[in-house]
């Protein structure tokens, strides 16, 4: 079992369109083989993680993409929940 952050940068839960249900359909999978951690914007809806954790640490401003302060808080969640791999969604 591996331990595993998918940065999502967007709204998925509740997945409505194609790109977001193929997002929230592979998190699903991968969280039932792995240790998985999600990171996301703030709307998303919590409650529909599955088998993973989900914390919502961007905002839902366009700014979450060049803002540089939140290298610092991924890196913290990645030490503390040991990661050592990290996927990265298309923004």
């Amino acid at each position: 079992m591996a331990n595993i952050i998918d940065i999502v940068p967007y709204k998925v839960l509740p997945a409505q369109m194609g790109g977001q249900k193929g997002i929230a359909i592979f998190c699903k999978y991968l969280g039932e083989e792995n240790q998985l951690t999600i990171i996301s914007v703030k709307s998303n809806e919590k409650k529909l993680a599955e088998n993973y954790e989900l914390i919502s640490l961007f905002s839902n401003l366009r700014i979450r993409y060049i803002n540089p302060f939140y290298f610092k808080k991924i890196k913290k969640v990645a030490v503390e929940k040991n990661i050592k791999n990290i996927i990265t969604e298309h923004p």
